[in-house]
């Protein structure tokens, strides 16, 4: 039952969200600090992005079907309502929860959700259109987190560094597409994977994702950017190319293919390394 529920909620999107909320956190604060603001944001993007999992493999049951049969929901594990439930339960206790902590955390668990249906409703169904991954992608999991992270203390905002890792994380969410590709066409779903080729794709991806960071690099050279970030940038540009040579490879029934799980590890460690000159001065400073 445990398997069945986890293979739901999308344990490595929720694990991807805390990481990330955190490592903004620590951006933003340029260093080490007290993280006990952190966990109630932490707590309702959770809850948001497993009522968001929950309600997209509610309405992709048909593609699941003949992409994913050995899911709980193709296998009538679980029931469809009892699927449709669960999302609403979560969705519903995240917003109570942020409505008691903050009015800015409570719109943005609204966004959230108002985009969720934009992307998997039937009656909208951004997600056939090309880009839409890339967009919503980068909403769910850099623009939301990043902002959630920032209204805890609204110190200055550093737009340069959030336009960064939203296009990264954009670029990246890419490789999400690669899991229902063929089955895709036939429910006239356009993505980059079954539009250019798996292949194609993924050789676009390294490059858009060096050339995002060269372009910054430029960026701090010319003094657009913080020279802090002048060492993270030239390390972070060898990210990319050890995921060159992996190979793509279709998504288990819990956790996200091989390729997506390293394109999300990659995106992390780029944020770490970000993150890292920061948590260097501010040790030193309590050292001292």
């Amino acid at each position: 039952m445990i398997k069945k529920w986890m293979a739901l909620i999308g344990p490595e999107f929720v694990i991807l969200n805390l990481i990330n909320m955190i490592l903004f956190y620590l951006l933003l604060n340029q260093g080490i600090v007290d993280f006990g603001p952190l966990l109630i944001p932490l707590i309702t993007l959770s809850l948001s992005i497993m009522g968001f999992n929950s309600l997209n493999m509610f309405f992709d049951l048909a593609i699941d079907k003949l992409s994913k049969p050995d899911r709980p929901l193709p296998q009538q594990e679980i029931s469809p309502n009892t699927v449709l439930f669960a999302s609403l339960f979560f969705y519903v206790i995240s917003i109570f929860i942020a409505l008691n902590y903050s009015i800015y955390l409570a719109g943005l668990i609204i966004f959230f959700i108002v985009c969720s249906l934009l992307y998997t409703h039937p009656y909208f169904y951004f997600r056939k259109y090309l880009f839409s991954t890339n967009l919503f992608g980068a909403i769910f999991y850099s623009v939301i987190p990043f902002i959630a992270a920032w209204t805890i203390n609204k110190r200055l905002f550093p737009l340069e560094i959030f336009i960064l890792f939203t296009i990264l994380t954009g670029i990246i969410a890419t490789t999400k597409e690669f899991e229902d590709s063929e089955i895709e066409k036939k429910f006239n779903i356009r993505s980059w994977a079954n539009t250019f080729g798996k292949t194609n794709t993924f050789r676009s991806i390294i490059v858009a994702m060096e050339g995002l960071l060269i372009i910054t690099l430029i960026l701090i050279l010319f003094g657009f950017i913080e020279q802090i970030y002048l060492v993270p940038t030239i390390v972070s540009l060898s990210i990319p190319l050890l995921l060159k040579n992996q190979k793509i490879e279709d998504k288990e029934v819990i956790t996200q293919g091989s390729i997506v799980t390293k394109a999300m590890i990659s995106l992390l460690a780029i944020e770490m390394i970000y993150v890292l000159p920061w948590l260097i001065n501010s040790g030193i400073k309590i050292f001292f």
